[in-house]
C-alpha cells in the first residue's frame, strides 16, 4: 500500500467516524486480553492496523472491504470483532453489502430509513483487524 493508498484509506475512514491506528502487535495482544476484543489476538502477526466504529459498523466494513477488494492496492482483511464475536473476512463482506439491502416495516408500505434497532445496538462495538505491508 502506497502513502497516497493509505492517506486515501484513513479520509474515507474518518469521513465514516471510524478510527484507524496501526499499533504493535504485543501492545494489541496486551490491550485485548479479557476484553471483547480477545478473539482477534491470533490475527495480530505482521503488518497491523486496527479500525474502530464506535457508531455504524456497516460503514466501517464497507470502507475496508472497498479497499481490501482493489486489486492494485495492499491492504488484506484479517478479522472482525462486533459484539464480542469473531468475523471472518466473508463476514465482514456481508455486513459490508448490508446496507444495500432495504429494510422493510409491517407498519409502513415505503421501505425504512434506519437498519433495524439490532444494527443500532451493536455498532458501538465493532471492530476491524487489517494488514497493512
Amino acid at each position: 500500500m502506497n502513502v497516497g493508498q493509505a492517506t486515501s484509506l484513513r479520509n474515507e475512514l474518518r469521513g465514516a467516524s471510524v478510527e484507524y491506528k496501526v499499533f504493535k502487535n504485543t501492545l494489541l495482544e496486551l490491550a485485548a486480553k479479557g476484553t471483547g476484543a480477545e478473539p482477534l489476538s491470533p490475527y495480530l502477526a505482521g503488518p497491523t492496523a486496527v479500525a474502530i466504529s464506535y457508531d455504524d459498523p456497516v460503514s466501517a466494513a464497507k470502507v475496508l472491504s472497498k479497499f481490501a477488494k482493489d486489486p492494485l492496492g495492499k491492504f488484506v482483511l484479517k478479522a472482525g470483532v462486533l459484539s464480542g464475536k469473531l468475523l471472518d473476512v466473508k463476514q465482514i463482506q456481508a455486513l459490508a453489502d448490508l446496507r444495500r439491502v432495504r429494510f422493510s416495516s409491517p407498519r409502513c408500505s415505503a421501505p425504512c430509513r434506519r437498519p433495524p434497532p439490532t444494527l443500532s445496538a451493536c455498532s458501538r462495538h465493532c471492530r476491524f483487524v487489517g494488514s497493512r505491508p
